[in-house]
């Protein structure tokens, strides 16, 4: 008989356990790739006496509960607020394969508890606060937040080109709302003062304010006070939100929402001419800034939050200099603005220096696809970016995919700056079925799967030996979409694994049918759950381990 090998123990152990055999199998050699979570071992790792897992895809990976997202009618919304109205069938950005913009449909938010959590912070001044096993988009995928560094680059939308549809607000309405949140203070008495530094805009405010009802009484040169009825509308509305930006501004038609911006930047934007070209303004309050600058990304804008101090205490500045954003708010706001005589001299682009596009970090795809084709040029490691102009150029010159999708993806490569603990927060999953991706405060943001490593353990395995025959695994999902998705990601990781490719028999998408040489399978079923249909077509399956992914509740044969 021959000796029993160290070796052959390994061996053993890896196939009796599905940690060791995932990181075996389905785990690269990327010293970042740290196999299994720790909530991902309970799970592979669990007795399972039952032999049905409602665990989903990507269990574990969380979003803090006052973390926003984009809604279709343009308003940017909490997910606790969303959890509370139990919205959910409702359309967010997302990425597609190619790097480009699309949307996809949120089918779940799922509850998932108090846990650890990390805020990232760019250097745009974006901020997000996520898990920290939350993978964030890097220009060589998707890593994990407890993975990123400062000076990582990660991947935020280039423009958020969706609006709302409300426009029924008059435009002096809106005007007089615009200067109200950039200049408005309330006194002492309870008054509200606003400032107008620029003569011309005085009969046009004081229009404004008779228009709903105000009367405008000059205070100083530049102060005025406004007079109004206890139930004014739109001093209601303002003292209700004061400090920040209403919800229903979000909400505005492109056409009204380009009012609201020139009009703040009326009251309170300025421009710079001289060896630096750039259109600015500023707050005391980030979070206010954060909120402007997600409605200038709306129109292909990405300016820079910059922290200052002003007698003493912190005060922030928000700029944007290069050329392309000054074009689009040349063409998005200027027609709308009743300064058009100030801000005309920063649209001499003939003077600006920095005409630039953006930058794509380079990255390990870049170097790979440079070496591949045999890119001549000094592409020095001390310079971490290249322009999107560059890439353009060599893609044409090389006929490089790689090079021109990186060149016209929709991202904006924006660096981190910090990374700070958080402490235990509620958090929330939100699952998209259709792209596993989505923009939540505007940093593209990624779900991974669980349970498919499972699944293929067993079936590879035959359940640890348990079942020499093979062991079938059934899964059950609410829609064809997600069966699908699923699908494609079970063969992602068979074509990425020689051992995994090599142990399939067969496969086939109609129905969704894998078939292994030890005589496991896969076979992936929609549960009728949600389309109120009774899921016959799962009638009569035997299995050995049964899969919801996010299904509430499976209707039961009677």
């Amino acid at each position: 008989m021959s000796e029993i090998t160290k070796y052959d123990k390994d061996m053993v152990r890896m196939m009796k356990d599905p940690v060791k055999w995932v990181k075996a199998h389905l785990t690269s050699d990327d010293p970042k790739d740290k196999g299994a979570r720790w909530y991902q071992e309970q799970i592979l790792r669990h007795p399972h006496n039952r032999i049905a897992l409602r665990c989903g895809r990507r269990i574990g990976k969380c979003i803090e509960e006052n973390q926003r997202i984009m809604m279709p009618d343009g308003s940017y919304q909490r997910i606790k607020d969303l959890v509370e109205k139990g919205e959910s069938g409702f359309e967010v950005a997302s990425l597609d394969k190619d790097l480009k913009q699309t949307t996809s449909e949120v089918v779940h938010i799922q509850d998932n508890g108090f846990k650890p959590t990390y805020k990232l912070t760019t250097q745009r001044g974006n901020e997000v606060i996520l898990t920290g096993n939350h993978p964030v988009l890097t220009i060589d995928g998707w890593v994990e937040v407890d993975d990123i560094e400062k000076g990582e680059y990660i991947a935020t939308p280039k423009s958020m080109p969706r609006f709302g549809t409300k426009d029924s607000r008059s435009d002096s309405y809106i005007r007089l709302l615009a200067h109200l949140i950039a200049t408005g203070k309330f006194k002492k008495d309870g008054t509200v003062c606003i400032k107008i530094n620029d003569k011309q805009l005085v009969p046009i405010i004081q229009s404004a304010c008779i228009s709903q009802g105000i009367q405008m009484l000059k205070s100083t040169t530049t102060s005025y006070n406004l007079i109004y009825q206890v139930d004014n509308p739109i001093m209601n509305l303002f003292r209700s939100t004061y400090g920040s930006i209403p919800q229903e501004v979000f909400t505005y038609s492109k056409e009204k929402l380009s009012l609201f911006i020139a009009s703040f930047f009326d009251a309170k934007g300025w421009i710079a001419t001289g060896s630096k070209y750039e259109v600015g303004t500023g707050s005391k309050s980030k979070s206010f800034l954060r909120d402007l600058s997600h409605l200038l990304l709306r129109f292909g804008i990405t300016p820079n939050i910059m922290t200052r101090k002003a007698h003493g205490n912190p005060y922030f500045q928000m700029l944007f200099y290069r050329v392309p954003a000054i074009k689009a708010f040349e063409k998005n706001f200027f027609p709308y603005s009743a300064r058009q005589d100030y801000f005309a001299p920063v649209f001499d682009y003939s003077k600006m220096k920095d005409k630039g596009g953006n930058k794509v970090p380079k990255g390990k795809l870049f170097e790979e696809e440079r070496k591949r084709k045999n890119v001549k040029g000094n592409f020095t490691k001390k310079i971490p970016t290249v322009q999107e102009s560059t890439l353009q150029t060599l893609a044409e010159e090389y006929n490089s995919k790689i090079f021109h999708d990186l060149a016209t993806s929709d991202i904006y490569y924006d660096q981190v700056i910090s990374k700070e603990y958080m402490g235990e927060r509620q958090t929330y999953d939100v699952s998209v079925p259709e792209t596993h991706n989505l923009v939540v405060e505007d940093i593209f943001v990624h779900n991974t799967w669980t349970m498919i490593a499972h699944m293929l353990w067993v079936a590879f395995t035959c359940n640890a030996g348990k079942n020499p025959k093979g062991s079938t695994c059934l899964v059950a999902t609410p829609y064809d979409s997600q069966a699908r998705l699923i699908f494609d990601e079970i063969l992602t990781h068979v074509d990425n694994s020689e051992s995994l490719r090599e142990s399939i028999e067969s496969k086939t998408k109609n129905p969704y049918y894998i078939k292994f040489k030890n005589g496991s399978v896969i076979k992936l079923f929609t549960a009728g759950t949600k389309s109120g249909s009774s899921g016959g077509s799962m009638r009569g399956q035997r299995s050995d381990w049964l899969y919801m992914d996010k299904t509430l509740s499976l209707p039961i044969a009677r």
